[in-house]
């Protein structure tokens, strides 16, 4: 008796197309400003804390700068839809990576319209396409340092905006492609 069991290629691609179908919708979900500077704590996101999939927006539009600590121990090896971090008031937006965890994102955008910071300096982080400094105007800077880690498929550093990336350790991979001032940036 032969208990062996042949794929066709089509059904392989149904069984995957259903589990994509089958995934929870993602949610944008935004740091509400009146926790000001925090951790990444349940109850400042609105409408719910980030879950894999999700487009995360850390921005703001007033004049304080404020800071979030990424210690996301909930669910570390989420992949976000999309992770923006962006002040488009005259305060910035910095997110602070400390801690030995993975930051994961198909998206990264670091000062779209604004000023966005990313201060990493412990973690592994792995990033599909990630533009900083995106628009024109826009500012976005990247400090790497000690321990961290950070893995970019396609990076554009001053896309149309101010791009800076800095790094006195860690380590940073840019695996299929670099632009520098793609588009006047």
């Amino acid at each position: 008796m032969n208990n062996s069991k042949s794929w066709h290629p089509y059904s392989t691609l149904a069984l995957a197309l259903g589990s994509i179908l089958a995934a929870p919708n993602a949610l944008a979900v935004n740091w509400m400003t009146s926790c000001g500077s925090d951790n990444w704590s349940a109850a400042c996101w609105a409408p719910a804390a980030p879950v894999a999939g999700d487009t995360v927006f850390i921005t703001q539009t007033g004049s304080t700068d404020i800071v979030v600590t990424y210690d996301n121990n909930v669910n570390p090896a989420a992949v976000f839809g999309e992770i923006r971090v962006d002040g488009t008031g005259t305060g910035s937006v910095s997110l602070n990576q400390d801690l030995d965890l993975s930051l994961n994102a198909n998206t990264m955008l670091l000062g779209r319209d604004g000023v966005g910071f990313i201060n990493q300096t412990n973690g592994t982080n792995n990033i599909g396409f990630a533009s900083i400094g995106a628009r024109a105007g826009s500012s976005g800077t990247y400090n790497l340092s000690d321990l961290g880690s950070v893995t970019f498929s396609n990076l554009y550093l001053g896309n149309a905006g101010t791009g800076h990336f800095n790094q006195s350790g860690g380590s940073v991979t840019v695996t299929t492609d670099l632009f520098m001032g793609a588009e006047n940036g």
